[in-house]
This record gives structure tokens, sequence and C-alpha cells, in this order.
């Protein structure tokens, strides 16, 4: 994971390899491809980010989001307790990463900060009175909903 912060371009450059290696073996070419066209819609902050780095800075807002707006939601004395998605997982191939790489993916092609995407997307959950809090793919409307909503009846 890309977690060094070092002042020496060599090391910058080797994590940013090692980083990019990552991505290619846990995600889809698809999925690869998106992120170019992407430099330019997203979050200047996150513009220099591997998009590895940026996967999981989007996973830690998205467990500290889920945490508060649970916590302003339902009073609940605990939010510490409340995990959103599995850290094991997260670090392996599958299924979690590619939903949380999707997500983060979404929220860098509407050009917003991680933080006020998902705090937007779990009031918003909430406030249907969801029984649970939406996985990171449940995030943005699926693409038979947008369809739907696109397509005059």
């Amino acid at each position: 994971m890309s977690t060094i912060q070092t002042a020496d371009p060599r090391a910058a450059i080797i994590q940013r390899v090692a980083d990019t290696i990552t991505m290619v073996i846990r995600s889809d070419l698809e999925d690869r491809a998106k992120e170019r066209n992407l430099l330019v819609t997203k979050w200047p902050a996150y513009c220099f980010m591997s998009p590895l780095a940026a996967t999981m800075l989007f996973a830690s807002h998205y467990r500290e989001k889920l945490r508060i707006v649970f916590q302003e939601q339902f009073g609940k004395n605990r939010p510490e307790t409340i995990q959103g998605f599995d850290d094991a997982r997260l670090d392996g191939e599958g299924s979690e990463f590619t939903s949380m790489n999707r997500a983060r993916q979404h929220a860098d092609e509407l050009g917003v900060r991680y933080e006020d995407y998902l705090s937007f997307c779990f009031t918003f959950a909430f406030n249907r009175k969801r029984k649970g809090a939406p996985r990171p793919n449940q995030l943005r409307p699926s693409k038979a909903a947008h369809v739907a909503l696109v397509c005059p009846h």
C-alpha cells in the first residue's frame, strides 16, 4: 500500500511503480482505463496521488464519515465499532477493493472532495430510512436507474 511519505524522489518513484503494479493486479482493464480521464476532473489535492493511494484515502474517509453520520443520525455512543467494510478483504484482490475503487472513481468524476461526497451520500441514504449503511457500490445510482432516469417513457 502507498503509505510511504518521503522527500527522496527515488523512493517516491519506486512507491508509485509499486502502486501501479498493485493496481494492475487488483483491478480490471476497464477501471484502469478510466484513470486517464479522471486526471482532469478529480479534486486538485488528489491529482498527484496514485489510484491506489487515492482509493485507500477514500476508504479511510468512507469509514470516518460513516461513523460520523451514523452517530448524528442514530445517536449511538460507540461509533468506533462501525466498520463499513472488511480491511482484510480491501487489502486483497476481489469485490471489496473493486467496489471501493469504483466509488472513488465516481467521486473523482464529480470533482469533489472525498469527505464531502461521502458525507452527502451517507446523509442522503440515512434520511431515506435505510436499515443499514450503503456499501461502496451503492453510493451512486446503478446503470439501470440511470437509464430509467434519462430515457423518456
